[in-house]
């Protein structure tokens, strides 16, 4: 490709003071290759490597309740298994051959498949198997879910038996036999759903991928350590030759180990308390807010990746939520409404306000890219042979056919679960503002977690309402107690929303609940009707 072709398929679309970069004499630089990547040896290297993660990812977490080898975006299992490959068995393999070698691309690849598989074992399968049991598992007499809930739950939707669901939350011996008469119809028709949800999130990841990719240069901070660590060198990547790595890698390696024993041994190590270095945390403005320094080195890690312009907003746009909150306090605008745990702010007022941040980033990325999404269309119904589909992994008919078949998939399995269209409809559109905004921010600032916004919750008086059959949303969410070895507990607002006849939604009082098998009782008292918001974030320390 000639400069001329390069400004041709980009300038247009890039503000003037960068177009002028483009000049004829500054050369377009030329990617590295990456050489091989789909052969047989990357396929069934990654296939374990995934397994391997899996396994780790379930033992570590639900079981030891200790590090976050998938938490959100980092997946630092991968990273970490990646960081062995790279510079231990990969480097061995080519001493001992070099033909034995893995080349970049299939190193990449077998990242791809752990990357994958970091979050499926707790993040999704665990979250959908725990909102699936609840309303049966902790039905009691005072909380009446039996009355107010079950009536209304789908049959085939979720298992009924507590006797069946009490091993999932209580344990089970070694001769325990899995129940699959009881298991299995409930997963086969959860299916369709969870498909059609995976594929019109590829869909989507195709038809924006030239957008962010190639028209707007979106950094990918999060991708910049794995392409470090498969470069090409002698005998391991350049960046494990530098002893500057080494010396940035042992200071947080020794202080995370550090705090590390303090859980097993806090008189050992008693100044490796918190997570941070150094933490401070200053009241500001009378008081009514708090400004916390730290230091923290993964999050200076991340930051090192991000343009200086992102990561000066995040800054001053956090200092700048502060002065809002306190202006508010100050001037006695105050919300009490409990949204419960889940969410990175505290603050209900700040947090409604985010998710419409959240809805002006998704239709402003779609304003900035109509230009590329009117090309997917022509090209999808038309054919226009001068726009070029073919360096995605779908053609962009494929990718509009797939968004539009699961989109239809989803708001009918819902229809057929009890939910209006027209309500699917719009939780569908809530869902994309969300993945694509999440995606977004990860992709151009290098958010390694997240939690989503507050959707409003309708409120209809209980003794008023009139009950017709109709499923909108199961929301579980998981307490955690003692830091270490402590049981899930499924808090209060692990409850189903009724669809009720009038248009609205029933507020229903779980006061009595109570947890069994659990050595925490961080039990809520409210459970909310309807939310929009996505499921629960792992327990931070």
């Amino acid at each position: 490709m000639d400069n001329s072709d390069a400004r041709a398929r980009s300038g247009g679309l890039l503000p003037p003071e960068f177009r002028s970069r483009l000049a004829d004499d500054v050369p377009v630089a030329e990617a590295p290759a990456a050489g091989r990547a789909f052969t047989a040896r990357a396929f069934l290297l990654g296939a374990v490597m995934a397994a391997a993660v899996g396994a780790g990812v379930s033992y570590s977490t639900p079981y030891l309740q200790g590090s976050y080898m998938a938490l959100g975006f980092g997946t630092v299992g991968a990273v970490l298994l990646l960081f062995a490959l790279s510079a231990l068995i990969n480097p061995m393999l080519k001493w001992l051959r070099p033909a034995w070698g893995l080349e970049r691309g299939e190193l990449l690849l077998v990242y791809i498949m752990m990357v994958m598989a970091s979050p499926i074992p707790t993040i999704f399968v665990s979250q959908w198997l725990s909102q699936i049991t609840v309303p049966f598992y902790y039905a009691t007499l005072e909380n009446e879910w039996v009355q107010w809930l079950h009536p209304h739950i789908p049959g085939w939707m979720m298992p009924r038996d507590p006797v069946t669901q009490q091993p999932f939350y209580e344990g089970m011996g070694a001769d325990y036999a899995v129940p699959w008469h009881a298991w299995l119809p409930v997963l086969l028709v959860w299916q369709p759903f969870i498909w059609a949800l995976f594929l019109v999130m590829i869909a989507a990841m195709v038809i924006l991928r030239r957008q962010w990719v190639d028209n707007e240069r979106l950094a990918y901070p999060l991708v910049q350590v794995p392409l470090a660590l498969t470069e090409a060198g002698e005998r391991w990547p350049p960046l494990l030759g530098n002893r500057i790595f080494w010396l940035g890698f042992a200071i947080p390696a020794v202080w995370s180990t550090l705090h590390g024993l303090y859980s097993y041994f806090p008189d050992l190590v008693p100044f490796a308390r918190g997570v941070d270095l150094y933490y401070q945390s200053i009241p500001i403005f009378n008081g009514t807010s708090q400004l916390m320094l730290a230091l923290r080195f993964h999050i200076l890690g991340y930051f090192y990746f991000l343009k200086t312009e992102i990561a000066l907003s995040l800054w001053v746009f956090n200092l700048l939520a502060k002065v809002v909150q306190s202006v508010l306090t100050q001037l006695g605008v105050v919300s009490s409404q409990n949204l419960g745990p889940g969410h990175g702010i505290s603050n209900p007022l700040l947090l409604h306000q985010s998710m419409g941040a959240m809805l002006v980033l998704f239709l402003g990325g779609l304003w900035a890219g109509r230009r590329q999404l009117g090309e997917v269309w022509r090209k999808a119904v038309s054919g226009d042979p001068a726009i070029d589909d073919s360096r995605e992994m779908l053609s962009y008919r494929a990718a509009l056919l797939m968004l539009c078949g699961g989109s239809a998939v989803l708001v009918g399995w819902l229809w057929l679960a009890g939910l209006p269209v027209w309500f699917g409809l719009g939780l569908l559109f809530l869902a994309a503002v969300l993945f694509v905004g999440f995606t977004r921010l990860v992709a151009e600032g290098g958010l390694s977690d997240g939690a989503g916004g507050a959707g409003d919750d309708l409120y209809l008086d209980r003794q008023r309402a009139q009950f017709r059959h109709g499923l909108v949303r199961q929301w579980a969410q998981v307490g955690w107690g003692d830091r270490r070895r402590s049981a899930p507990v499924v808090l209060g607002d692990a409850i189903g929303a009724i669809y009720g006849a009038g248009g609205g939604y029933v507020d229903v009082d779980v006061s009595g609940l109570r947890a069994r098998g659990a050595q925490s009782a961080d039990i809520g008292q409210q459970a909310r009707a309807l939310q929009l918001c996505p499921g629960t974030d792992p327990p931070s320390e």
